[in-house]
């Protein structure tokens, strides 16, 4: 079935987390990613990669698997230390942690993404075995467009801390969509509420030393589009205490970031995870 390009990227993202998964001394455990990735993650993967990293092709991609296990332990220590009930991922794509983490008891998780993402996703999963490890609702709607209301039909209560997780999304929407997500985002979150990202800022996007990558991902069909410049006061305008962490700084490296920390308050290309906690009253 044929998806979208910027659908594609989510079966690239399934490929490097089953080359992460089959390594000697895996980072996390994803036993359904090579299916989700299918024949085409791998080649969008290689795509990607090739005249860049290229030298990295057979090799876990240490961003990316970085970026999973640290998204993994703030999602779970959302969940287990705030006991909050309620997880939301945005832009879901092959993503698998309704199976593969250890979820507490009674946890309700949604994924939100479009419906072409599901109609490959599903009937893979089904053909796995796959059972989850939550109660999961999938929502299929268009992160662009309102999708709040979805959400709210499918179950969702506004009134309870949630956790949102929007890993590998910014960076492909206009600068008036993530405004609108982070409005839809906050209007949702009750304080207490987790929220977490990845997120680049401008350079990133137009510095001569990321062009090989970019330019391949215009090619492509799914340019990275929005950066953002101050991070910190992004979040806390919309009502969020946000914690910044470079990939490769303490409590994001584990081991296995092989280049220089580039840390978020120094000039140059940059992509950071951002966690952050919904204040109350919005203050």
């Amino acid at each position: 079935m044929n998806m979208t390009p910027v659908g594609t990227t989510s079966r690239w993202i399934a490929a490097a987390r089953a080359l992460e998964s089959e390594s000697a001394e895996p980072l996390f455990k994803d036993e359904y990613a090579r299916a989700l990735a299918g024949e085409e993650g791998f080649a969008m993967m290689a795509a990607v990669r090739a005249g860049f990293f290229d030298v990295l092709s057979r090799t876990p991609d240490p961003y990316l698997t970085v970026r999973t296990r640290f998204l993994d332990d703030g999602l779970m220590k959302a969940v287990g230390e705030r006991s909050i009930g309620q997880v939301v991922v945005l832009a879901a794509g092959m993503d698998a942690r309704a199976f593969r983490l250890d979820w507490p008891d009674g946890v309700l998780l949604f994924e939100l993404d479009r419906r072409e993402i599901f109609d490959v996703k599903e009937p893979i999963l089904e053909n796995e075995g796959a059972v989850p490890r939550c109660q999961r609702r999938v929502i299929a709607c268009d992160l662009s467009d309102e999708w709040s209301g979805a959400l709210i039909a499918a179950g969702f209560d506004p009134s309870q801390p949630t956790a949102f997780l929007a890993e590998g999304l910014v960076m492909y929407l206009d600068d008036g969509a993530v405004l609108r997500l982070m409005a839809a985002v906050s209007s949702l979150a009750a304080p207490g509420s987790w929220l977490a990202l990845d997120i680049a800022n401008r350079e990133m996007i137009t510095s001569p030393w990321t062009q090989p990558v970019m330019h391949r991902l215009r090619e492509l069909g799914c340019p990275w589009m929005y950066g953002c410049e101050d991070v910190t006061a992004m979040f806390e305008s919309s009502g969020w205490r946000p914690t910044v962490v470079a990939p490769g700084q303490a409590g994001a490296a584990y081991g296995r970031w092989p280049y220089p920390i580039v840390p978020p308050t120094l000039a140059g290309p940059s992509i950071v995870f951002v966690e952050a906690t919904r204040m109350e009253n919005n203050a």
